[in-house]
């Protein structure tokens, strides 16, 4: 028998739930769920649709029980909108907030710097074979050394003197004769870096019986380069500098835009460190890798290190004509004609910019070891394969006559070492090469203990 269904539809609940139960009392079943729709939630502008099913009751002997009342739906609850946050209010920018917010803003950079870089922190990831990295492994090195108990004599230097002066053969020319011989020189290194690493190594100014300190040349000429306003050595001494060094060093410099790069770089260390701090990010497992071995190896590297077995025997000079002939076969390109043009026959205008420069730090140097008993040994290094027979600059007075009127400055006659001034000794225009290496440093060892005795 096919089953009926019918709908009613009302449009309140309490209406749709009468219809619904009538219709059960005379036998329908409701089928599925009663549906109320109020669009209005509650407004009675807006009409409520109510509707529910029913289905012919299938034929039965028994008794229909007692259908249960239909339940008028709970009316659904309404929701009220969350009100929007109102606008916060525009606080106008006065010259206070504006200083309180930067000073906020530099208090926590230096916070941030002062625990990454200037702590120290970064200084043992440096890259060793970086200017920094070097300068900091060397005085990474000394300072753990232990005394060797003898007479030590530091060699400061750049790298004139790391490829001219082998330590380790020096202390091996006369092992019982009471001298310990240590190369400080650093790769770039220049007077002023040597006062900052010399202070460092040495607070007490009692570790050395003589510091050895090279002058290029007695005549004090100005080269190419303008070193009193060279700004690596920024990087070489930047963790070395303290608060109170940030002025003198700052003003030792010659030009305003050179002054104004060291008074950033002292203040905020970490703008030095910058392209250091961004390899080290970009590969940390090299980086630490390579640090690992020089700590190990580095000191043993340098120690053992033979110099450069290239030479320049050949070499010559017409100084009267400024000619250069015999250049070495694998010396011939055009970059190698115009770098020994520029060291053999500088043309530079010679306006005592060097002598400023060594008269000030070499002095301070002298300054630092007043009344100490360490003797400071003054000494003109091996210029060149080829010097002119006239001098490169005339200057009324040089660095020596300032320093020899110091008392605790010893001043070796400038011709002591002359007599290595020639091609087959040097690798280039300024480095001595491995032969030249061991004729120098037995020389140059002979002198110091000669003074110190």
């Amino acid at each position: 028998m096919a089953q009926a269904y019918r709908i009613c539809v009302a449009d309140t609940p309490a209406n749709l739930a009468s219809a619904v139960n009538e219709l059960l009392s005379q036998g329908w079943n409701l089928y599925g769920y009663p549906f109320v729709h109020d669009p209005g939630n509650g407004n009675s502008a807006r009409k409520t649709y109510c509707q529910a099913v029913l289905l012919g009751a299938a034929p039965s002997p028994a008794p229909t029980p007692e259908p249960t009342p239909v339940q008028a739906p709970k009316k659904a609850p309404s929701f009220r909108p969350v009100p929007a946050r109102p606008p916060r209010p525009r606080v106008a920018a006065t010259l206070r907030s504006v200083a309180a917010f930067l000073a906020i803003l530099m208090g926590a950079y230096f916070l941030l710097e002062a625990l990454i870089f200037r702590s120290g922190v970064y200084v043992r990831y440096l890259l060793p074979e970086s200017t920094t990295g070097f300068f900091e492994m060397v005085t990474h090195f000394e300072l753990q050394r232990k005394p060797s108990g003898r007479k030590e004599v530091m060699i400061v230097g750049s790298s004139r003197l790391g490829e001219g002066f082998s330590a380790k053969m020096a202390n091996e020319l006369k092992p019982d004769d009471g001298y310990w011989f240590i190369n400080g020189s650093i790769p770039g290194a220049n007077v002023r870096s040597w006062y900052y690493f010399i202070r460092e190594v040495d607070p007490r100014r009692d570790r050395y019986k003589a510091i050895l300190i090279p002058i290029d040349d007695y005549d004090d000429p100005d080269t190419f380069e303008d070193v009193p306003d060279r700004t690596m050595e920024l990087r070489e001494a930047v963790h070395r500098l303290r608060f109170t060094d940030i002025l003198p060093f700052t003003f030792s410099f010659r030009t305003w835009p050179g002054r104004l790069q060291m008074l950033r770089g002292s203040l905020l260390k970490g703008l030095v460190y910058q392209r250091d701090f961004q390899e080290f990010v970009e590969d940390p497992p090299t980086r630490l890798k390579a640090v690992e071995d020089w700590r190990v190896s580095g000191e043993s590297w340098l120690n053992t290190y033979g110099g450069i077995q290239h030479s320049l025997a050949g070499l010559a000079v017409d100084w009267t004509n400024r000619r250069i002939t015999g250049m070495p076969s694998d010396m011939q390109g055009d970059n190698w004609i115009q770098d020994a043009r520029m060291h053999l026959l500088d043309p530079t205008p010679q306006d005592g910019l060097n002598r400023t420069d060594q008269v000030r730090w070499i002095g301070a140097l002298m300054d630092l070891y007043r009344g100490h008993q360490t003797k400071l040994i003054v000494y003109q290094v091996p210029r060149g394969p080829a010097m002119p027979p006239y001098p490169r600059a005339r200057l009324s007075w040089t660095t020596v006559d300032v320093l020899a009127k110091r008392p605790g400055a010893t001043i070796i006659d400038r011709h002591k070492f002359e007599g290595l001034e020639r091609p087959e000794l040097f690798a280039d225009w300024v480095h001595l090469n491995s032969e030249g290496r061991a004729v120098f440093t037995r020389m140059l060892a002979g002198v110091a203990k000669e003074i110190v005795h």
